[in-house]
């Protein structure tokens, strides 16, 4: 019910049947009151309202959305996948070029999984690397960055798009280690928009983004494994220069306005 699907630190899936007690049970919410509040409303929209059945067609920003509510049940003929887009035009101007840092852009929050990323830094011999955000961790994590000794990490807050846009430019990769199953993690298409080879987990939509050779999976939590990736990317030239062409044709054949419009606009002529 919290929209993450994400509870006590893990992945959750205890209440996709309707059995939505376990919003109370689990520390799902700040408070018993906005735990009990979402459970109702939710368990009146799917089983009073029946509003599962209202509609006429889903649409999922990602395969792994489309397998997903494929195992919930829903007819594969309501299903349609379509990416979201981005700003295609500094993908049309960034090339291969390398970077010299890692990038992190999002919310600094436990379901991306910042400590282990920190972690793994350190263990990669503490290579340049900024994080731009905010969020409920960003006090924590600035205090486990010093005690890792991670001098050539740096914590920017939050930038504005245009800001953020020119520091994925220098960067050499960007990396989405969350633990929790992201959906379309915007910050993961915005780094393929750029032309930037991504370092993500293997959970959620993440591993599509990287499928066809635009960056590295990793497992999820594996300090270990994840710094073993960090000290590819900042070594390998070639491996850079082929995931960040990869990850500049995945944008540009999957990530545009026109692409978007195009099968926006194929699902409705399905319904209407």
């Amino acid at each position: 019910p919290n929209g993450f699907m994400f509870t006590e630190g893990a992945p959750c899936r205890r209440c996709e049947r309707g059995i939505y007690v376990h919003a109370l049970t689990h520390a799902c919410f700040g408070s018993k009151r906005q735990a009990t509040a979402y459970a109702t409303i939710l368990w009146a929209h799917r089983f009073v309202m029946d509003l599962e059945r209202r509609i006429a067609m889903f649409v999922v920003p990602s395969d792994f959305m489309r397998r997903r509510m494929l195992e919930w049940g829903v007819n594969k003929a309501r299903i349609r996948m379509v990416r979201h887009f981005i700003d295609l035009t500094h993908a049309r101007l960034a090339g291969p070029a390398l970077g010299t840092y890692g990038a992190f852009l999002g919310r600094l929050s436990p379901e991306k999984g910042l400590p282990t990323l920190l972690r793994a830094l350190g263990r990669a011999g503490d290579p340049p690397f900024l994080v731009v955000g905010d969020g409920p961790q960003r006090e924590s994590l600035e205090l486990l960055a010093r005690r890792l000794g991670l001098s050539n990490t740096r914590f920017l807050g939050q930038l504005t798009h245009a800001d953020a846009t020119a520091l994925l430019f220098g960067a050499r990769y960007v990396a989405i280690t969350s633990i929790s199953e992201e959906t379309a993690s915007l910050s993961a298409l915005e780094g393929l928009a750029a032309a930037r080879p991504l370092l993500v987990s293997d959970r959620g939509a993440l591993p599509e983004l990287v499928a066809s050779g635009a960056g590295l999976l990793c497992r999820p939590g594996d300090e270990d494994e994840l710094s073993q990736r960090i000290i590819q990317l900042m070594n390998d030239d070639n491996l850079c220069r082929r995931a960040s062409i990869e990850a500049g044709r995945f944008a540009r054949e999957f990530l545009s306005r026109e692409r978007h419009v195009a099968d926006l606009e194929a699902a409705y002529k399905e319904i209407v």
